[in-house]
């Protein structure tokens, strides 16, 4: 691998883990003290973020895949789809420990019916779906930094102020690529 393939493809290994594996229920008690708000809000914000790891598991990463010049490529973006898998399973995990079926299953009808969302699962998929390799990197990188990176800022924000500590602010140096 070349030296800046295998750096990338280090910082994806290192920061790599699983839902199982991390006590998700050590939350509960930060969890109770949102408000109803603060708990709808921050469920929304993650239903946003399965979406998003969705879209890039499923079809930005293949759709990558598809234009990588080296075999080398290809398994960071391999390495990238599986980990965006695990990312979107860690919300369900996530969802599972904390929340009611129905405040889920809300949150997902939210996120079909929510425009600005959607717009932007659109968006994406219209890039991914092209038939232009640049602007299909170009593409992850926007989502992958400005579209994620923003649906961490309430859950950092919670936790900075002693609020929360979900275990979803591991993930973001992982979408730092």
């Amino acid at each position: 691998m070349t030296i800046k393939i295998l750096e990338v493809w280090n910082r994806l290994t290192s920061n790599f883990w699983l839902p199982e594996k991390v006590p998700l229920s050590n939350d509960i008690p930060a969890w109770q003290t949102l408000s109803a708000a603060e708990q709808q809000l921050t469920i929304r914000v993650f239903t946003g973020l399965t979406l998003l790891d969705t879209i890039q598991n499923t079809v930005g990463a293949p759709a990558l895949m598809a234009d990588a010049l080296t075999p080398h490529e290809e398994a960071v973006l391999s390495n990238i789809s599986f980990m965006e898998a695990v990312h979107a399973r860690s919300y369900s995990s996530i969802f599972s420990t904390l929340c009611h079926s129905k405040e889920v299953d809300a949150a997902f009808a939210w996120s079909e019916s929510c425009d600005p969302l959607q717009r932007k699962a659109q968006l994406m998929l219209g890039y991914y779906q092209a038939d232009e390799p640049l602007k299909k990197k170009i593409a992850s990188v926007f989502l992958e930094s400005f579209l994620f990176y923003s649906g961490f800022w309430l859950p950092m924000y919670f936790s900075s102020r002693g609020k929360a500590d979900q275990h979803c602010g591991s993930d973001p140096p992982d979408h730092s690529r």
